[in-house]
């Protein structure tokens, strides 16, 4: 365990916030002697001691010929580490990242670390070990200070750096570049925690993966990789699953942007050995200046850069294999089973990546003899539809047009906007996070369970879409944390939030630590409302508001449009999958290249 040395360390960092003046805290580890500091934090005028260990390497720097390649475990450290503040981020488009934290972020491709919030004298507490979200192209580790979290919970917290954009994602349509690399690197950190969480006070075999928007979908694709077994115990998925349309595309697909990527720095595209070994060679800076390769419709519903099927980490594109779980490989879904899961959305998670994909394409197509819901029922039904099941036919693309439409209400100039924030937020955010909650409850193991939610809330402080009700994409995301200063700025909530805000964080804090530690969200600490199992009968899920309510069978109709009708509609024609489980999945269908995730 840590020793607290009474010496203190005049250390200062500006990023994001500044601290000085703290105990210094030694932990004796497998990867070595490492040295935090002990922290403070408040929340409703309780103080909890947290002791705090950033910016530890979990990698070797992945420079070189580590450059599309799987991370290399660090070397165990031959001196004391010094822990005491964020590595800087993965590269990424600093313009993207400064609406979380002003001024300009550190970035550097050696920046595969991670973080520690520890309760003072901890021991064999339940682990959480968080992904950022950010559409697997932009984030970082730094905007999430888990200090609050992990006191008042009482739980150990590791917020993770992994690489992102081309530089983690990048694939060929060979074997050349596989890929994934983003997903590699957060296994080798689960591997890290698991070998050196306990000097640190935390339960290697109590381990909660959670993550939100690309952090949620990682956790699914955690969930399938059997090589994790052991060292996940349950997850939590916050608007976003790995069937979500912006978590996934075809190998071939992102082996086409990455020639584009190499012919934008005139590297040679005759064969892919080419092409990767001139890629290595270039500033990081011009790959992410140039990762925008794809067109605006590639573009409609996924980055370039995401996971791909590289046979290994991923082996089936998600779609189906949700929808129809019994095709999923056997390991993978007996994975799956054995764990527990908590996942849900907001309710207006749609409004910003319909804003800036969709929107202004739509908004394009608009003439004086096209209306916006012309291009909603002739362009964007058959869009999505092709897009999730590789063809669609004009009476499906009729029918969905009349099940989104909202028959009781009056039409008016934004009735299309509506319409196509319905489409576009089923397509993206719920019916993944629907169908992957049916998946789960289909396969799970004995004494495993599942649990959904619904977070409603509009803040005090959001950034409001006027078209685009509800919760945003992210909205929940202070709560979870407990509102920390690393936040503030970007999601700009005030010094002093309303009472009821604040009580709902801590609800959802108890809530999302009760279930890391007993895989069931109503305890061990005593809750305001029973949180019911969602079940394949009653699907019940919690609303997340400043009232709590339970309720079932979200968004029924639209549920059995997108997992009864379409796909019957589509026998015969749907060339995505095959979901008839005696087949194998057909896998060789374009995909197009979204914004956020």
């Amino acid at each position: 365990m840590w020793n607290i040395a009474r010496v203190y360390l005049p250390f200062l960092f500006c990023f994001p916030f500044i601290l000085c003046q703290h105990e210094s805290v030694h932990v004796h580890s497998n990867a070595g002697n490492i040295i935090g500091f002990a922290n403070t934090s408040s929340f409703k005028s309780i103080m909890y001691n947290v002791n705090n260990f950033l910016g530890i390497p979990y990698a070797e720097p992945p420079l070189g010929i580590l450059r599309f390649a799987k991370p290399v475990k660090k070397a165990r450290f031959t001196q004391a580490f010094s822990a005491i503040q964020y590595g800087p981020a993965c590269p990424q488009k600093a313009e993207f990242s400064q609406q979380w934290i002003p001024g300009k972020p550190m970035i550097s491709e050696d920046c595969l670390t991670l973080n520690i919030f520890a309760p003072a004298h901890a021991h064999n507490l339940a682990v959480m070990v968080w992904f950022h979200g950010g559409a697997f192209v932009i984030g970082q580790s730094s905007i999430y200070d888990a200090s609050t979290l992990s006191g008042f919970g009482n739980v150990v917290v590791v917020t993770v750096n992994y690489r992102l954009g081309p530089i983690g994602f990048l694939a060929t349509d060979d074997d050349t570049s596989k890929g994934n690399y983003g997903l590699w690197d957060q296994h080798m950190a689960l591997q890290w925690v698991h070998d050196n969480i306990a000097s640190f006070g935390g339960d290697p075999n109590l381990v909660t993966v959670f993550g939100e928007s690309a952090g949620g979908a990682s956790s699914f694709f955690h969930a399938t990789y059997p090589p994790n077994k052991g060292l996940i115990k349950r997850i939590i998925s916050e608007s976003g699953t790995a069937m979500c349309p912006w978590a996934y595309s075809e190998k071939a697909t992102v082996g086409r942007y990455s020639k584009l990527l190499g012919m934008k720095l005139n590297c040679s595209v005759t064969t892919n050995v080419e092409l990767v070994n001139c890629l290595r060679t270039k500033p990081f800076e011009e790959l992410i200046a140039n990762a925008q390769v794809g067109t605006k419709e590639d573009e409609l519903y996924r980055p370039e850069w995401t996971p791909v099927v590289d046979g290994e980490f991923v082996k089936q594109l998600p779609p189906d294999t949700f929808l129809y779980p019994e095709t999923m490989f056997s390991e993978g879904r007996a994975t799956l089973a054995d764990l527990d899961l908590l996942i849900g959305i907001n309710d207006g998670d749609g409004g910003f990546i319909t804003m800036v994909s969709l929107l202004p394409l739509v908004q394009s197509k608009i003439t004086p003899n096209s209306t916006g819901l012309d291009i909603i029922d002739n362009y964007v039904t058959n869009s999505i539809l092709t897009d999730r099941f590789g063809a669609t036919v004009d009476l499906l693309a009729y029918t969905m047009s009349f099940v989104y439409t909202r028959w009781s209400e009056t039409q008016t100039n934004n009735t299309y906007l509506q319409k196509m924030l319905d489409m576009s937020s089923d397509y993206q955010f719920f019916m993944p996070a629907k169908i992957s909650a049916r998946a789960h409850a289909k396969t799970q193991s004995s004494g495993r369970n599942t649990y959904m939610y619904l977070f409603t809330h509009r803040s005090s402080y959001a950034h409001t879409i006027p078209w685009a009700p509800g919760a945003g994409h992210g909205d929940e995301l202070a709560y979870v944390f407990g509102f920390p200063s690393s936040m503030q700025q970007g999601l700009n909530f005030k010094d002093t939030l309303q009472l009821d805000e604040v009580s709902l964080s801590e609800k959802i804090m108890t809530y999302w630590t009760n279930f890391a530690k007993t895989g069931n969200p109503n305890k061990p600490r005593a809750v305001p409302l029973i949180w019911p199992k969602f079940d394949l009968n009653s699907e019940y899920y919690m609303d997340l508001n400043t009232g709590l309510s339970i309720k079932s069978k979200m968004d029924a109709t639209r549920t059995g449009f997108w997992t009864k009708f379409v796909p019957k509609a589509l026998k015969g024609v749907h060339n995505f999958h095959k979901s008839d489980s005696s087949s194998p999945p057909n896998t060789n269908t374009f995909v197009p290249s979204s914004v956020l995730g």
